[in-house]
């Protein structure tokens, strides 16, 4: 209630209060609030229909009595004319018979004439006979000359006077009935004592009041639940992706109903899950990348180191030709020795093209577990997207209301008098269509930021899709440098087995010797070219790797 009266005093002063600062949850309590009191002013708007109509009921059935009584006494004056009885005996007969008459077990009926004297009065005979033209109520009010000028002017009608119960002193209002008997003078009437009609509109009111309380207990009841059962969930899942923006993804999501907030939760479920997988596959793959350009960078480090010994080799070789003869023997173990160490670079290069080979692998499978990312939270668009139309449905809803509010204005408009109460309910229910218009028109604003949300975790998710995507462009670099130290481990693997030859032919092919060593200086300047090139690409992917390592560890996983 305090909510209600909150929002009523935001109303009557927008400049002040921000109707956007509202909660859902307290938007709900006032929609269903502003219900309520519709109502109860419907309500009270009936209690005071009720009043009249159910005056007006017991003022129509006492006319209808009085046309009863009347046709009785025109049963006996056709009886008289038709020469049955006397005029004296149909009059008589006809006083005793209505004279007898009762209805709700104690009302009656009366006859006077148009002087006015009083002919019957079934509970106060001493007025039988007796002028009754000086008789006047507590007020002043001479009622039964007022009996003669209705009669005398419309035949028939109500007149409103104070007058005593049976048995009692105190004068009570009453309404009676009149109708004139033109062939005898009579007036014969009846009344309805407004006490009465008072206890029964107040029992009634009682009623329909214990009603109406009852109904707005039920109604906050049924507010309260359903105001926790969408505001707990909704809390949860605005705490959990708060969460998940600060990159803790140990969060715990559990789905337990089957509407649009829990279809909102399983899809943030599903998110939670595709991106802690992806993310534990990245950290694994990350780790292993590291590891393989740290081996690489050894591998080039120790080629760069073979490749100097090489070129040394190459080089004292040259110097002693001379001496050839007598360090034959000896160029011969530098020979085998360079055999072994380029069979040894041959076989590392190949390991490491073939454990690029697979990161490359692993890139595409995190790029595709990234791309499932997306059309998750895309899928999570759409179902906010959904609710939209459920406000807009609820908005047409209001518009339809507004339209048969302002037809009902209309109609009370053209009905006058009578229909200026039901002109102010139709005024009522259209203000009310207005404000239901306000609350879905904040629900869709809200339900839009959600979207703008799931908008923002997308362009996140592609960020990382291009970031994968560098790493497989960088991966093939890599890839295709590692061929290029295959092919070059190959040549010098040849180079060093056609050293180890002219080593056992030095005797009598030297020169054959000296074209060699120049193919061997050759090849070790190109070797140590693409060393220098591999050595930065290795860099570069160690350094890729490390920021990648970092970027895994903002995830507490």
């Amino acid at each position: 209630m305090k909510a209600l009266i909150s929002a009523v005093r935001c109303r009557c002063n927008m400049s002040v209060f921000n109707f956007k600062n509202i909660k859902i949850k307290s938007k709900l309590f006032i929609l269903i609030m502003i219900a309520a009191l519709g109502l109860i002013i419907i309500e009270i708007t009936s209690f005071c229909y009720f009043k009249d109509i159910l005056l007006n009921e017991r003022k129509t059935k006492t006319k209808q009595l009085v046309d009863v009584a009347s046709g009785v006494v025109e049963t006996y004056y056709t009886r008289f004319k038709a020469g049955e009885i006397t005029e004296e005996q149909a009059k008589t007969r006809a006083i005793r018979y209505i004279k007898a008459m009762r209805y709700d077990e104690k009302e009656y009926f009366w006859i006077n004439d148009m002087h006015p004297t009083m002919l019957m009065h079934p509970y106060n005979p001493e007025l039988n006979g007796k002028d009754m033209t000086d008789l006047k109520d507590s007020t002043g009010k001479h009622f039964c000359v007022e009996f003669v000028k209705v009669v005398q002017k419309d035949k028939a009608g109500y007149v409103s006077y104070l007058w005593p119960r049976q048995g009692a002193t105190k004068q009570v209002r009453k309404i009676a009935y009149v109708k004139g008997f033109e062939p005898w003078g009579w007036i014969i009437g009846s009344g309805i004592y407004l006490d009465d009609v008072e206890t029964v509109y107040s029992n009634a009111v009682l009623h329909e009041s214990v009603m109406a309380g009852v109904i707005f207990l039920i109604l906050a009841l049924v507010a309260l639940m359903i105001i926790r059962s969408i505001n707990k969930p909704i809390s949860k899942i605005i705490g959990k992706m708060q969460n998940l923006a600060n990159g803790d993804l140990t969060i715990d999501v559990k789905v337990k109903s089957n509407d649009e907030i829990g279809q909102i939760i399983g899809a943030l479920k599903n998110m939670v899950d595709k991106l802690k997988e992806t993310l534990l596959l990245s950290v694994d793959v990350t780790n292993k990348v590291n590891s393989s350009a740290v081996e690489i960078a050894a591998a080039i480090q120790q080629q760069a180191i073979i490749t100097e010994q090489q070129s040394s080799s190459v080089l004292e070789i040259s110097a002693t030709m001379e001496e050839f003869s007598a360090t034959s023997t000896h160029i011969a173990d530098n020979a085998a020795t360079v055999v072994d160490i380029s069979d040894k670079a041959f076989e590392e290069s190949k390991e490491g093209a073939y454990a690029v080979e697979t990161i490359m692998g692993n890139m595409d499978e995190v790029s595709e577990d990234n791309q499932n990312i997306i059309n998750e939270i895309v899928e999570l668009g759409k179902r906010s997207k959904e609710i939209n139309k459920v406000m807009e449905f609820i908005n047409t809803i209001a518009d339809q209301t507004k339209l048969i509010a302002f037809n009902a204005a209309i109609e009370a408009a053209s009905a006058g008098e009578s229909g200026k109460r039901f002109g102010v309910v139709a005024a009522e229910i259209r203000r009310l269509a207005d404000s239901v218009m306000e609350y879905t028109e904040e629900t869709r604003t809200k339900t839009v930021e959600i979207g703008e949300a799931i908008n923002r975790l997308v362009i996140i998710s592609e960020k990382g899709s291009n970031t994968i995507e560098r790493a497989k462009e960088t991966s093939l670099n890599t890839v295709t440098i590692l061929d290029k130290i295959v092919n070059e481990s190959k040549s010098t693997f040849d180079a060093a087995k056609q050293i180890s030859l002219s080593t056992s032919q030095q005797k009598t092919a030297s020169a054959q010797v000296v074209l060699s060593l120049k193919e061997i200086a050759n090849g070790a300047e190109q070797i140590s070219t693409s060393i220098h090139h591999i050595s930065s690409t290795t860099t570069a992917l160690t350094d890729l790797s490390n920021r990648l390592k970092e970027l895994m560890e903002k995830f507490n996983l």
